[in-house]
């Protein structure tokens, strides 16, 4: 991640680190690619809106959304598939093995619990109490060199 401004004199440390570094840690822990940390970060968006609950009232805002959902669906619907098949690291790899009341857990409760898992972890570790964006914050970037 850092790798990737190491020649540059400043960078935004939210972008590149901040806002990131939760998604890939949530999606490590549940056992999705780390290379789909973007697409997470889209979905989270779309998920929660960045006009909060109102979003969901607003047609545009749902219409714009309804592509990254399905996209993120269908991106969930592979990784349980996979893990249906070889269930591997991660809790998703447990979950799809797991049962209630003698049933499978469904690929809809899975995909519900992982939109959970990511959304709430995301947005609650990337925003504020107050859920002011931060760029509203007055977050600046510094140089390499300074303090």
């Amino acid at each position: 991640m850092l790798d990737a401004v190491a020649d540059q004199e400043t960078f935004d440390f939210v972008s590149t680190v901040a806002n990131p570094l939760p998604l890939l840690l949530l999606g490590d822990m549940l056992g999705l690619p780390t290379d789909g940390a973007d697409l997470l970060n889209r979905y989270s968006h779309a998920v929660v809106f960045d006009d909060g609950i109102a979003g969901f009232l607003d047609e545009d805002v749902v219409s714009g959304a309804a592509p990254v959902l399905v996209g993120m669906r269908d991106h969930l619907l592979e990784q349980i598939k996979r893990h249906r098949s070889a269930p591997g690291a991660g809790l998703l790899g447990e979950l799809v093995t797991a049962e209630v009341d003698g049933e499978p857990v469904t690929d809809g409760e899975l995909i519900g619990l992982t939109t959970l898992v990511l959304t709430a972890g995301h947005v609650t570790t990337t925003l504020p109490p107050d859920n002011t964006p931060p760029d509203e914050l007055g977050v600046r970037t510094r140089s390499a060199g300074s303090t």
